[in-house]
């Protein structure tokens, strides 16, 4: 028997048990990008005096360049690639990083993988079909977004580098996630280890990014060496719409080759179900605080919190940092402004705090749901039985999760104004005063988080095999309307299912607290009836 002896049983049972993940993932990577290329091509193309003056703007501006990327040139695809490219490929990298931890740490942790090595199943096998399964994902996906840019009228050769490139660092992190699924013990550890380090090369991306020079005519930018230790850094460094450097893919395909033959050693060198790195031994006696549900509860949601904690203050700070300076790209715009969700004629800073905290507000929603769905996986994992055995109620079990993420959900939009505020103040120099309504623009979407919030629980409730499938696709819907509900001309009865089309604005404008009281209303009513429907349900651990 070999060390690939069946893989192609095992690539199939991939591919049967992400028949749903995948497909979604892939539209989801697909349609950011057939969504936000035409609302670009609206603002820039055709006028070359706009196009002059983004690429300017950008090239000189640090901050764009650490979210944008760099430019090089007033060309059209060259500002369609500052605008999508870096969303696209930090899906596509989160995408192949959990399909692969998916497919071979997680299948170890819950015993499938031993059963599936009792038959005649190589070592290497299941590393293999995994690699192969996201292999075939990354194709398709980079193929699909080749074609969303080529049927916007953009050049042939330019497209395809830009997919080619998306199945590169795809496959980069599939073999890094490869890696950290052999070093670490779980799946969460290895998730984390992988999201770590895609952390770290996005800000190495960044750095180079930031301390690039300008070209000589102003409009172009050469990255620094930082750049050049990220696959995000050379996708970008392609310039397929201008320089177009082909050797670059090469470049991918050595990588994945020695990152990928890394994992392969590990996987030879240690016994299944282990990890390089030994579990981390816990304290010899647990506080009085954990004998209760909700000290548990909290025990369980506190890393997902704190992770999230960091995120937010990062983009806190980053949103008033650019405020002020994305004023005079703005100005001339009002295409741009009408989008972010204010009035052409109004103040344009208050634009960009109500479309910077929309977006963000969403982004806490996944949080949300991240940390709700905690409650699945405690009773699919076998958890759950024994802890209601004991003198612990259904009711107050699932009221101790939820006041947790409910409590964690409020501090990271406060958190999130907060930061905002004061980090738009102290470069402005603006009035303090500014601070409780710029914090107040952020918490009012809290609402709208726990209306996203109370479907998950109503689903975990009703049909708890499909929670994690239809939360997320609601979440999902909800984001593509805010991005693109104009583009595709959205009709507004479907627009007006989202929650977070109900939030109304609190800058420059009056609070209106009848939106927010009906939307509390509806997540009071869609928690109760999660809950009574879980207190009538047997418990379900497939």
């Amino acid at each position: 028997m070999g060390v690939l002896t069946g893989v192609g049983p095992l690539f199939r049972l991939a591919l049967r048990r992400d028949r749903i993940k995948l497909p979604v993932w892939i539209l989801v990577v697909a349609g950011s990008a057939f969504g936000t290329i035409p609302a670009t091509l609206d603002v820039y193309a055709g006028n070359v005096a706009q196009q002059q003056l983004y690429a300017h703007t950008t090239a000189s501006s640090i901050i764009s360049r650490i979210f944008g990327g760099p430019i090089h040139g007033p060309e059209i695809g060259e500002i369609v690639m500052n605008e999508t490219f870096l969303t696209i490929a930090v899906l596509v990298a989160f995408m192949s990083t959990l399909a692969i931890v998916r497919h071979t740490r997680q299948n170890e942790e819950t015993g499938r993988s031993e059963l599936i090595s009792s038959g005649v199943v190589g070592r290497h096998a299941s590393l293999s079909a995994a690699l192969l399964l996201i292999l075939l994902a990354n194709i398709i996906a980079g193929l699909l977004v080749a074609l969303a840019f080529r049927s916007n009228g953009l050049p042939l050769a330019g497209s395809l580098a830009v997919g080619g490139s998306l199945v590169g660092i795809g496959m980069v992190f599939a073999a890094i996630a490869a890696i950290t699924s052999q070093v670490a013990e779980s799946a969460r550890g290895a998730n984390a280890l992988a999201g770590a380090a895609l952390g770290v090369l996005f800000m190495l991306r960044a750095i180079g990014d930031g301390l690039g020079t300008l070209t000589p005519n102003g409009m172009g930018i050469q990255s620094a060496w930082p750049s050049w230790l990220s696959p995000i850094g050379w996708a970008e460094q392609i310039y397929p719409y201008s320089m177009q450097r082909w050797w670059l893919l090469g470049v991918f395909g050595v990588a994945v080759v020695v990152l990928a033959t890394v994992a392969y050693v590990l996987n030879a060198i240690r016994d299944q179900g282990l990890g390089m790195l030994p579990a981390r031994r816990g304290p010899a006696s647990a506080s009085s605080f954990l004998t209760g549900p909700l000290g548990l509860a909290w025990r369980l949601q506190r890393g997902t919190l704190m992770g999230w904690t960091v995120g937010i203050l990062i983009m806190g700070a980053t949103v008033g940092l650019v405020a002020e300076e994305f004023k005079d790209l703005f100005k001339d715009n009002p295409q741009i402004v009408e989008a972010l969700g204010g009035d052409a004629g109004g103040d344009i800073t208050n634009a960009l705090f109500t479309g910077m905290f929309a977006f963000m507000a969403m982004a806490i929603a996944g949080y949300t749901l991240q940390a709700l769905l905690r409650v699945r996986a405690e009773e699919v994992a076998g958890r759950l039985e024994p802890l209601l055995a004991k003198s612990v109620s259904r009711t107050r079990w699932l009221w101790s999760h939820l006041f947790c993420v409910a409590l964690g959900a409020i501090f990271l939009c406060a958190l999130l104004g907060f930061t905002s505020a004061i980090s738009y103040v102290l470069v402005t120099h603006a009035s303090w005063s500014q601070v409780p309504g710029i914090t107040t623009a952020a918490m009012v979407h809290i609402p709208a988080i726990l209306v996203a919030g109370g479907l998950c629980y109503l689903v975990f409730g009703l049909w708890p095999r499909m929670v994690a499938a239809i939360s997320w696709a609601v979440l999902g819907a909800s984001i593509f309307m805010f991005q693109f509900a104009t583009v595709v001309k959205m009709p507004h009865w479907l627009m007006n299912l989202s929650p977070f089309t109900h939030t109304p604005p609190a800058l420059g404008h009056a609070l209106a607290l009848k939106p927010l009281a009906i939307l509390l209303v509806i997540a009071i009513a869609l928690f109760a009836v999660g809950f009574a429907s879980f207190r009538q349900r047997d418990l379900a651990t497939s």
